[in-house]
């Protein structure tokens, strides 16, 4: 559907978007690396032009939002384009199409691809991202296992549904409890299950 192509082409900017901020704000590559990157080089380079030095987290934010509105207006361009080529008068017309409405251009197509290579490298792949994601891992099938093992560990109402399925049913609610937990909390509970001195 149109929403569905909507969502997806959102899902692609905000990723992108948000990663490279991410990246930047961790420090695991600077403005310098992204100087000759398609559409994210321009963007911050737009910026600096217009406002001379600006305080380093004022020009990403900034940066941010000028590389999120031309991808914007880029796919704003290109859907009312195809819209109209495709002459569709429905939502239903719009689902039998054997190509999607709702695109980038080839040319910022191909930027967005450059950034996820340059994202995969730079940030997915950075050795600071493995190590969080080995210790999310461990964090989280030490947390399992325990609460598995020790149902009357789990909060009152999550204690009252591990204990009344087989294990399967068990194993599966306990996955449903840690699931529910953000990062943050997920990190405290595993202290306080854990650390000895912690209670």
């Amino acid at each position: 559907s149109a929403e569905a192509q909507v969502a997806a082409i959102c899902d692609d900017i905000a990723y992108n978007s948000h990663d490279i901020d991410d990246g930047l704000r961790a420090g695991l590559f600077d403005l310098e690396n992204l100087k000759e990157l398609p559409l994210v080089g321009p963007a911050f380079a737009a910026v600096e032009a217009e406002y001379g030095q600006i305080d380093r987290l004022r020009l990403i934010h900034v940066g941010i939002s000028q590389l999120i509105g031309s991808m914007v207006a880029d796919v704003l361009a290109v859907s009312r384009h195809n819209l109209a080529e495709s002459d569709v008068g429905s939502p239903d017309e719009v689902r039998t199409l054997d190509h999607a409405v709702v695109a980038f251009s080839d040319e910022i197509a191909e930027a967005d691809r450059a950034v996820k290579g340059f994202l995969y490298e730079n940030m997915y792949r950075h050795h600071i991202v493995n190590r969080m994601t080995s210790k999310a891992r461990r964090v989280v099938a030490e947390m399992f296992e325990l609460l598995f093992q020790e149902p009357e560990l789990l909060p009152t109402d999550w204690r009252a549904r591990a204990q009344e399925k087989d294990e399967h049913g068990r194993a599966r609610v306990i996955a449903d409890y840690i699931a529910g937990m953000t990062d943050r909390y997920a990190l405290e509970l595993h202290r306080k299950l854990f650390d000895p001195d912690v209670v």
